[in-house]
């Protein structure tokens, strides 16, 4: 089998067969062969039944005590019907029960390491008047330790691809919670700022007040989506996006839908990206098609426009004439702006100290490099949202599985997905199973670090980190031996 853990889902089947190598929850079952199917009764107190099939699922059920008594005969047949989700390591050949009725919503990340539990008892008198709330619990699938992460929460939760982050919705917002100390970063909270109309247009002085206005309610990403006539006065514009910058808040400037060369027939502010003191602080994006082409519509530069973003039949909200609402097919060099505004808010949520010029740098560096665009936009580029978030670093040694000899050096190897020049160091650090330790503060990334691991453990793990910034990467589990 291939899979690092089976996770318990909803109720699949009722077995009856006991096997007898169980030493109770955490437990031991053998490993089934794909499509075959094992099961096992505990010694503990309240029996257990497990199915292990092939799409890597089990299920657990408890069933209380008989001689409960009648007065709880309705709540007894809830329980015999019950099941709590688990996990069975395959490695370690040991099983988990991580949800029970204290903890009775467990959900597994993908890498089976970590699962968010969502326990409401506190909050049950509350449900008729104040919605549903309940606590957040970070849950160590190995251990089945259990650590407070948000209280009193409403939403929700779910897990980023790679388990570094949980991803929390409430109050009409997308939230990150760093793992494991449970920082909260806003994700999609926007400010519609709006200065034009149909019956009236974008000016720059109309233009400038909106920037201003969303540099003082704190904005950290700008959208600007439209352009001004070029006989505009751009003086007051230029100063108010001057106060963006001073305020290290990113501009994200569309380049415009006429299908001209922004070197040749210039459009503002896009324009504007090219001089003093805008260069490299802000971000100009036009609109690429799905075929990673530039798109007919879209204006363009190969040295003043920064990189392309999917630009063509975007669905998005849009006027409807009859029930029910839709959403619209929209093209435009807006919404290949809006993408790369939310690449940066990411990008920002996650190094909050970073400046717009390293949030531009960052983005062209993870961005792919694609022929067709060569001649539209800087070296070609096509923003890449996974590539920066996820950063550049990909750990290649130690591999799932590996062991390890204690006291005996033993290489660490990685690589490097694309190039950011201010990547130049990474830490590294160690997972014994229960504490993260530093490896080394500061290493060059030239991926490769000869370590000397200390102590024994089978659940070890290396997370390499660049030290300009918050893109962490984890190993898979090996064994110090």
């Amino acid at each position: 089998m291939h899979y690092s853990a089976l996770f318990v889902a909803s109720r699949l089947l009722r077995l009856a067969r006991p096997v007898t190598d169980v030493e109770g929850i955490p437990g031991k079952i053998p490993v089934p062969d794909r499509g075959s199917i094992a099961d096992v009764r505990s010694v503990s107190d309240a029996r257990i039944e497990i199915g292990a099939v092939a799409n890597g699922r089990v299920e657990i059920a408890p069933i209380p005590d008989s001689r409960i008594g009648a007065p709880a005969a309705r709540d007894a047949a809830q329980e015999r019907i019950r099941t709590y989700r688990a996990v069975y390591h395959i490695a370690d050949q040991k099983l988990m029960q991580l949800a029970d009725a204290t903890l009775p919503t467990v959900q597994p990340a993908d890498n089976g390491k970590l699962a968010i539990g969502s326990d409401d008892r506190k909050y049950r008198s509350m449900v008729d008047y104040d919605g549903n709330y309940s606590d957040l619990y970070l849950v160590d699938t190995l251990s089945n330790q259990r650590t407070p992460l948000i209280e009193k929460f409403r939403g929700i939760a779910t897990w980023s691809p790679k388990a570094n982050y949980a991803l929390a919705f409430k109050k009409g917002d997308w939230w990150s919670i760093r793992i494991p100390d449970g920082y909260m970063t806003n994700l999609t909270s926007t400010l519609p700022v709006k200065f034009f109309s149909p019956a009236a247009g974008p000016n720059a002085a109309d233009a400038a007040i909106a920037v201003a206005h969303a540099v003082d309610k704190g904005a950290k990403v700008i959208n600007l989506s439209w352009h001004v006539a070029p006989g505009d006065d751009l003086t007051v514009l230029k100063r108010a996006m001057q106060l963006a910058l001073a305020n290290d808040c990113l501009l994200v400037i569309a380049a415009g839908n006429d299908g001209t060369d922004n070197e040749i027939y210039p459009t503002w502010p896009a324009k504007l990206a090219t001089q003093n003191p805008f260069k490299n602080k802000v971000l100009t994006v036009l609109a690429s098609d799905r075929y990673d082409a530039k798109a007919s519509f879209s204006n363009y530069g190969a040295s003043t426009v920064h990189l392309a973003a999917p630009g063509t039949d975007i669905l998005a909200t849009g006027l409807y004439l009859e029930a029910p609402p839709r959403y619209a097919e929209y093209s435009g060099t807006s919404p290949a702006a809006a993408y790369a505004s939310a690449a940066a808010a990411l990008v920002f949520a996650l190094n909050p100290a970073w400046k717009p010029v390293d949030v531009v740098q960052h983005l062209t560096a993870s961005a792919r490099t694609v022929d067709a665009l060569r001649l539209a936009c800087l070296n070609g580029k096509r923003l890449d949202i996974g590539r920066a978030v996820y950063g550049p670093l990909r750990i290649l040694s130690p591999r799932a599985g590996d062991e390890l000899p204690v006291n005996q050096a033993a290489p660490i190897v990685w690589s490097n997905s694309y190039s950011n020049a201010r990547f130049t160091k990474v830490k590294i650090e160690f997972h014994d199973g229960t504490n993260w330790t530093v490896v080394k503060a500061s290493t060059p990334n030239d991926g490769f670090f000869s370590w000397t691991p200390a102590n024994v453990t089978a659940t070890g793990r290396i997370r390499l980190t660049p030290v300009a910034g918050n893109f962490p990467v984890v190993s898979e589990t090996f064994r110090v031996v």
